[in-house]
Order: C-alpha cells, then structure tokens, then sequence
C-alpha cells in the first residue's frame, strides 16, 4: 500500500518536472497567462526531438528487419509512426509536448542540414571510374 503511494507520487513528480521543462520559459504572451519559448527551450527541444526520432527509427527500423525488410523501410514507417496521422491522433497531448508547433522551424532547420550532410558524404564517396564503366 505504501509502496504504491510512494510509486504514484514519485510518477506524479516525474511528469510534473518533465512537463515543467517542456514548458515555455519566455516571456509573458499578450494575455498576461501564456509564455512564449526563451531561446533555451528551442534546443531542449530539438535535442528531445531528435532522441526520440532517432531511438523510435532506430527501433522501428530493427523491427523491420526482423520480418525480412531493409532497415530503411523501417524508418520511414517510424516517420509515419511519430507523425500526426498515429502518434497525433492517438495521444495529441505528448505528441504536441514534444512536437509543438513552435519547434517546426528548427527541426526543419536541422533535418535540411541533416540532408545536406549526408548528401556531402555521399558525394565523397562518388567514384567516377564507376559511373563510367556502368554508363
């Protein structure tokens, strides 16, 4: 019995300190009540972003694997996954904790240099002598 109060309220504590760092620590909004995101909050999400993609597509993407489809498949199966049309729909309150509406600039900002730095390295790897002799 005890034990579960004490498991109960040390959950309660967790989810309240967890959403007080998810929380915005800007400013007071126009209406007095709201605040809007201080500059720190952009990273404490976008570091939090991009754990969770990269552990659920790292999941995901093992998972596929094992019924015989190449990782890639997986991963963009956890893109859906992570998106408004499973983890929106179902639990909206968390996916909007993680994924606020303000935080899409920077976490396009950092998938397009993502992109670009993949592109770099693919591009170091090009071997023309290949491509001739194939084309």
């Amino acid at each position: 019995m005890i034990l579960d109060l004490l498991s109960t309220d040390i959950w309660q504590s967790a989810v309240h300190e967890v959403a007080n760092i998810l929380s915005p620590h800007g400013a007071l909004g126009a209406d007095g009540v709201t605040r809007a995101y201080a500059p720190s909050d952009f990273s404490i999400h976008f570091f939090l972003q991009l754990a969770v993609i990269i552990v659920i597509c790292r999941i995901v993407g093992w998972l596929g694997q094992k019924v015989g489809q190449p990782q890639v498949v997986g991963e963009m199966i956890a893109g859906v996954i992570l998106g408004p049309s499973l983890f929106g729909l179902f639990f909206p309150e968390i996916q909007g904790a993680i994924f606020p509406k303000e935080m899409k600039n920077v976490l396009y900002t950092g998938a397009q240099f993502g992109v670009g730095l993949y592109m770099f390295m693919v591009g170091t790897g090009f071997r023309a002598d290949h491509f001739k002799s194939k084309g």
